[in-house]
């Protein structure tokens, strides 16, 4: 249930900052030689708007263990890193699809959203939404085999 309302909360962070990535692609595509550039230049804004809100909305409880400014420093290096990925498999993508076979930018630009979308949020439970782990528990005396339950299994 925690992954479904992470994954929510994402979602909205994503879906904010693909608004803003669209808007811009679309803004600067027809000042661009090659879409890939337009589709970096999208991303990038779209990254910045999408850290400002996961930061109200998704970085707020997942980090909620960690304090101080080094450890919020670290949690920004690692999600700008996530969504550096996500901007790379956009840019090859659209790069690969609207300049080289020639596909219409627009729809190049769906398929790398699909990608990028997956990329992102797997780049992001790895790096920085991740809780610390906690050790494994040691059997407590009542979960140890007695020896009357050993002989009930012999038989």
């Amino acid at each position: 249930m925690a992954l479904v309302s992470l994954l929510g909360r994402v979602g909205v962070s994503s879906l904010a900052a693909l608004c803003v990535d669209v808007s811009i692609f679309l803004l600067v595509l027809p000042m661009m030689p090659y879409a890939a550039l337009a589709a970096m230049v999208g991303h990038s804004c779209g990254l910045v708007a999408h850290y400002l809100v996961s930061s109200r909305l998704t970085l707020t409880r997942e980090l909620a263990h960690v304090s101080g400014v080094r450890a919020e420093t670290s949690a920004l290096a690692r999600f700008f890193v996530a969504g550096g990925s996500g901007m790379v498999v956009t840019t090859v993508v659209i790069y690969v699809l609207a300049d080289r076979l020639g596909l219409h930018p627009l729809m190049a630009k769906g398929i790398a959203i699909g990608a990028s979308f997956l990329t992102v949020f797997l780049m992001l439970r790895l790096l920085v939404l991740r809780t610390p782990s906690t050790p494994k528990s040691l059997p407590t005396p009542k979960s140890l085999p007695t020896p009357m339950s050993l002989q009930s299994v012999e038989s």
